[in-house]
């Protein structure tokens, strides 16, 4: 209780939670169960009804965020990392993290001359596109499904008859920053374009009100030309992934390379009991991904935008 909470998901399409997963404390349900808490005292602490609880802990087992286990004891069925856990993970991590850091630097300059061939990219200097890039396109959005298909090779979880993953990450309290400083992607959908934007501060006032600015510009016919963000075509995302590709067989090496770590990482984790090891990584995969962010802005390879966060558009 002494720390914010975030629901992250991984979905596409219409995979998504059929409950607000935050809505009316309905999170700390499986947050507290899983510190060691029982049913009868968080419903206590909030001073919920029985029946306004019961159908909070309802909806929670037909969405699937709890289970009974052997012995019909209720317990979280839903990933769950306190600030605690993100620091040991980051401390389990940091060989990996380290040697993926040192191949993208190894690569830094023929990403640099490949991305300036791209045409909706070729106007930019790189360090303007450079979070863009080295974050998003090289390790997130342009490298997840690759991670999911050829490294932990299963489909995302079934959820109530959904496909998604989902976590709850803690952070601290007031803290400008998403949890563990998570980079990550928002796209919002319009008539024939979405508007992204990728970084760990998508939230913030300032960031909403650019937001809400370039949407409309963009809208503008006549505005639009002026619009000093990418625009990505179709044909362009094709190049982007080829990026992403061509560093691919690089980092599923080295994941292998470090999956017995990984995996001891995860037997270590108090609530390896709940949830597979797939589950476990794709939000360790978020944290890892995020520390070499952090390690090549340290290098000066990636600046991080006045905006805070890097805006594009999708055209396709």
């Amino acid at each position: 209780m002494n720390q914010d909470w975030e629901f992250k998901m991984i979905s596409s399409g219409d995979n998504r939670p059929n409950f607000g997963p935050t809505n009316d404390s309905i999170h700390f349900i499986p947050i507290l169960l899983n510190q060691g808490f029982e049913l009868e005292e968080i419903r206590e602490h909030f001073n919920w009804t029985k029946k306004s609880f019961d159908e909070k802990v309802e909806t929670l087992y037909e969405s699937e965020f709890l289970k009974k286990d052997e012995r019909g004891i209720v317990k979280a069925n839903v990933l769950i990392f306190t600030i605690e856990d993100g620091i040991t993970i980051r401390k389990s991590i940091l060989p990996v993290v380290q040697e993926i850091t040192e191949s993208i630097i190894a690569r830094y300059k023929f990403i640099v001359s490949k991305t300036k061939q791209i045409d909706c990219l070729k106007d930019f200097d790189f360090e303007a596109i450079s979070l863009y890039m080295l974050s998003n396109i090289l390790l997130d959005d342009g490298q997840i499904e690759n991670v999911e298909r050829e490294y932990l090779k299963v489909e995302r979880p079934l959820r109530g008859g959904k496909r998604y993953y989902a976590a709850y990450l803690g952070k601290e309290k007031g803290s400008l920053y998403e949890s563990f400083g998570i980079y990550g992607n928002q796209m919002e959908g319009y008539e024939g374009f979405s508007l992204c934007r990728y970084g760990n501060q998508r939230w913030l006032p300032e960031v909403m009100k650019t937001n809400e600015s370039l949407k409309w510009q963009y809208k503008d016919s006549l505005k639009r030309k002026e619009l000093n963000i990418p625009v990505i075509t179709e044909a362009c995302n094709q190049e982007l992934l080829w990026v992403a590709n061509d560093f691919k067989p690089e980092l599923l090496r080295l994941l292998r390379k470090y999956d017995s770590t990984l995996r001891k990482g995860y037997l270590e984790f108090t609530n390896s009991s709940q949830l597979n090891y797939e589950e476990y990584f794709i939000w360790l995969y978020h944290i890892l991904y995020t520390e070499i962010t952090e390690n090549l802005i340290d290098r000066e390879l990636i600046e991080i935008p006045e905006d805070k966060v890097s805006f594009y558009i999708l055209q396709f």
